[in-house]
């Protein structure tokens, strides 16, 4: 449980040092912090497809981009007044991550026909060409089997793909959370919106082993939703908040077509 605790609060810092560095925002609001990990969660993502055109992700490779993430991200915050509030809400990501992978059950038939299969062959090989023609189950692959094979490096281990999907899951509530109790005073229909997505969220998606891709799919649907109306509704547009949802968007049809 301990080990746990201590995988996903890291985890946690290495998507948001990904999401500042290729993404800086507000670095004053706890929103962005969770925004930073979903962000971040979207680049290295993609880092990963990018890498395994040319390498397997294999240990050594995640090893890099690791460390070399988190140091430049860690560093580059340090001493400043959102290291602290970083801190906090890692905590508590690791803690609601703690209590869902805890109490996790066996049943995911989905991970074990491709999920895990496909992760492996991408830690194992570089990008194959047709591999759904060895098996249709592999067309059925999500971006998300790429976030998880990344995290399998010396820290985590092959404990680590079973994070991502965790780490997203506990900020997605803190997210809610965080906007209902900032907004109730500023907008109540953004409030009162939000509110529902989480409580949505609590109700129907509360059992991680039966999360697969779909999950994290409807997720990140929710956030980019959340995203439009809360900019409808309290700020303009701008070009810097229209490419990050571009990005979350082409993230989130990716995860599940």
């Amino acid at each position: 449980m301990i080990n746990i605790f201590l995988f996903s609060f890291l985890g946690s810092i290495y998507l948001f040092c990904a999401g500042i560095l290729f993404y800086p925002k507000k670095k004053n609001e706890i929103a962005g912090i969770y925004s930073s990990i979903f962000f971040g969660s979207c680049i290295l993502s993609f880092i990963a497809v990018f890498l395994n055109f040319f390498f397997s992700l294999n240990p050594t490779v995640n090893n890099i981009l690791f460390i070399t993430i988190t140091t430049i991200g860690f560093f580059s915050i340090f001493k400043k007044e959102i290291f602290y509030e970083l801190i906090k809400c890692c905590f508590f990501i690791a803690l609601i991550s703690t209590l869902i992978l805890f109490f996790d059950t066996i049943y995911r038939p989905d991970a074990n026909l491709y999920h895990l299969p496909y992760t492996r062959i991408i830690n194992d090989n570089k990008i194959i060409f047709g591999i759904s023609n060895v098996h249709f189950r592999f067309g059925h692959t999500s971006i998300l089997q790429y976030l998880n094979a990344i995290f399998n490096n010396i820290l985590f281990k092959e404990k680590g793909i079973l994070i991502p999907a965790a780490i997203i899951f506990s900020s997605t509530i803190l997210y809610f959370y965080n906007e209902t109790i900032q907004n109730v005073n500023k907008n109540k229909v953004y409030s009162y919106f939000v509110f529902l997505l989480l409580a949505y969220i609590l109700f129907g998606y509360n059992r991680y082993s039966e999360f697969g891709n779909d999950t994290i799919a409807h997720l990140f649907f929710l956030i980019i939703s959340s995203y439009f109306l809360k900019i409808n509704f309290t700020e303009d547009i701008n070009a810097q908040e229209f490419i990050k949802i571009l990005i979350l968007s082409l993230f989130c049809f990716m995860l599940k077509t």
